[in-house]
């Protein structure tokens, strides 16, 4: 009996930690971005990460969004009325909520986003 209160504790623990954890270190909590908009034909919606643009998903909207390979218009359109509704990313793990948006697709445009808190 001792064994499994100690290793539910111990379950628990981690869960804190990993969630704690993400919470702290989310997407924008890396002090390497630059966190102020670049010149380019994306405007206001992107930001530069080591010589690379990175595009904001709590300020890009869906025809620029539409610009990456895996998404089409209409699940730009989701994600954009998705943060419309729920409010702003959290971080790149929430575009999970959209509905079309799975762990495949997030794969796909994960390297060319960034999650920072709206403006």
């Amino acid at each position: 009996m001792k064994d499994i209160w100690l290793f539910s504790l111990t379950a628990l623990a981690l869960v804190l930690i990993l969630v704690t954890g993400q919470y702290l270190q989310g997407d924008y909590a890396d002090p390497s971005y630059s966190h102020k908009p670049i010149s380019s034909d994306a405007g206001q919606y992107a930001v530069e990460k080591d010589g690379r643009l990175l595009l904001n998903i709590n300020a890009v909207d869906a025809e620029t969004l539409s610009r990456l390979d895996g998404i089409g218009e209409t699940l730009c359109r989701r994600i954009v009325e998705y943060r419309e509704e729920y409010g702003a990313f959290v971080n790149l793990d929430e575009l999970l909520k959209v509905d079309g948006i799975g762990t495949r697709t997030l794969g796909l445009i994960r390297d060319h986003l960034i999650c920072l808190p709206p403006e």
